[in-house]
């Protein structure tokens, strides 16, 4: 078992879980400022919380470790809608900072899940 994999995916699951959370009970402030009504964002607070589980799922379970791949393949998604809603919100570069951070984090998850 790949220690790096199982901190990154660690890392991975912990920020999509808080930010889920955040998402779903509508503690995000973001919402309003990327044009986002609240159905949509918990929406996306609930694909990120799935996603979260999803890692977690894929590190446990290597029978079933195609469930983090395919997991890893939607936060990847995710954050980058996530860096074009900032873009179409006219953010500054500073604002897309921790969605450009995240994609390059699960991108390691995903080399690292598929090494291990």
């Amino acid at each position: 078992m790949n220690i790096v994999a199982w901190i990154v995916g660690i890392v991975v699951a912990v920020v999509f879980a808080g930010g889920g959370v955040a998402k779903i009970v509508d503690l995000d402030r973001a919402r309003e400022r990327l044009g986002y009504t609240s159905t949509e964002f918990r929406l996306i607070g609930a694909a990120e919380l799935l996603g979260a589980i999803g890692v977690v799922v894929g590190l446990i379970w290597t029978k079933i470790e195609w469930v983090g791949h395919a997991t890893g393949v939607g936060l990847a998604s995710l954050t980058l809608a996530a860096l074009m809603a900032h873009a179409r919100a006219g953010d500054d570069g500073k604002k897309a900072i921790p969605a450009a951070v995240m994609f390059g984090v699960v991108v390691l998850y995903m080399i690292f899940l598929a090494v291990r």
